[in-house]
């Protein structure tokens, strides 16, 4: 079972772009270095200021691969966004996640959705959850 443990401000962080629109992973171990300097204990990754609407998979998952490594050098707790995606992304990013021993994740899936039925969102929360370590 993963235990929560973060208390205060959780900031959702923005992805840091380069010119050419590529993510900027250089920018994310000092972003993370100024937020923990700053007194902040937690931060949300992916959340609806780190575009990872816009982003693949793989490019999500390298996000999160930034800030879970800048959150070990820093002592920043680690909150990962990982709905708003297909069910199988999802359920391979809520892996990819628990294999990196984030400390948290949230599933948006299909709650800001109007008019999905509920068995649906349930469907889709439930298998999200089930990817997740016990």
């Amino acid at each position: 079972m993963v235990s929560f443990t973060a208390r205060g401000l959780m900031p959702p962080v923005f992805t840091p772009l380069n010119d050419d629109l590529t993510i900027n992973y250089g920018a994310i171990p000092p972003y993370a270095k100024f937020l923990a300097d700053s007194g902040i204990k937690s931060v949300l990754v992916g959340g609806t200021t780190g575009e990872h609407m816009s982003l693949a998979v793989a490019d999500r998952k390298k996000v999160i691969d930034a800030w879970v490594a800048a959150g070990k050098s820093t002592g920043l707790h680690i909150q990962v966004q990982v709905g708003g995606a297909p069910l199988a992304d999802v359920t391979e990013l809520v892996s990819s996640v628990a294999l990196l021993n984030a400390e948290g994740r949230e599933e948006e899936g299909h709650r800001r959705v109007g008019g999905c039925r509920q068995e649906h969102r349930a469907a889709h929360t439930g298998a999200g959850r089930r990817s997740a370590p016990r």
